[in-house]
């Protein structure tokens, strides 16, 4: 009985950790995950939760009821969606910038299937997400979000009762900080187009029979292309500095710094 006991406790502790784990795959930024089929990410779940064996103990001694089983796993899940979402905003941000920017330059007529979603997207939107999905990967982030989920288990152990303080408040913050850092990646694009069209405008004024109208999304289209080329290492830059204070705001959280 005692054998049986200790069998079903490793059993219950990994299916507490892998639903940590699934809650942090919704949102964390992997590049095609969204598109790819729902055994390979249950597969992905299922292996990191068996990676992270060495890190939980048996879950003894806890109530097994429904309603408490049921309590406990949308517990764990929810740490690891408070991981995912601080992680997700920074891709969001680089996302936000090329939304604004590629409206202004003319792209909302230029639509692509998004591969992650499979729905008509602007170009740019799709460029930017996979970008920041290879930031994420170049950066080592991936690392950083293993070691923070690795870090829960001691710090918030599945199957005991825990509160996340401060953890609304922070992803409100930084909810607001995604809007901040994606008007500082858009502005130097949004500021060289209004001088663009000002120059078209001019030159209008100047000659009526010009016919500008036809050459003015052209040169708008190929200046903000050349302007997201050039600022691709400042936006890798704000990229980073955005991302690693999601990540230090994460683990200020959930591991109790």
């Amino acid at each position: 009985m005692g054998v049986d006991l200790f069998v079903v406790d490793h059993v219950l502790g990994f299916l507490l950790v892998l639903a940590r784990v699934a809650g942090l795959f919704v949102f964390v930024p992997l590049p095609g995950v969204s598109g790819t089929p729902v055994i390979a990410k249950i597969v992905l779940s299922v292996a990191t939760a068996a990676c992270l064996f060495p890190m939980w103990t048996p879950v003894q001694g806890l109530d097994r009821s429904i309603a408490r089983l049921a309590g406990f796993v949308v517990m764990d899940a929810a740490i690891g969606i408070a991981l995912g979402l601080t992680v997700a905003f920074a891709i969001e941000a680089m996302k936000l910038a090329a939304q604004i920017g590629g409206l202004h330059a003319g792209f909302g007529f230029a639509q692509t299937i998004d591969p992650t979603s499979s729905a008509d997207t602007s170009l740019l939107l799709v460029i930017a997400e996979m970008f920041a999905g290879l930031l994420f990967f170049a950066f080592g982030f991936d690392r950083q979000v293993l070691a923070i989920l690795a870090g829960t288990i001691k710090t918030l152990p599945p199957g005991q009762a825990v509160q996340l303080h401060g953890a609304a408040e922070a992803i409100a913050r930084l909810s607001g900080e995604l809007f901040v850092y994606g008007l500082r990646l858009a502005l130097p694009v949004i500021a060289f187009l209004v001088l663009v069209d000002l120059a078209l405008g001019f030159l209008g004024r100047v000659n009526q029979h010009l016919q500008l109208l036809t050459l003015a999304f052209p040169v708008k289209i190929i200046a903000a292309l050349a302007l997201f080329a050039v600022f691709t290492p400042v936006s890798a830059r704000v990229y980073h500095e955005f991302a690693q204070h999601s990540l230090e705001m994460a683990g200020r959280i959930l591991l109790r710094r």
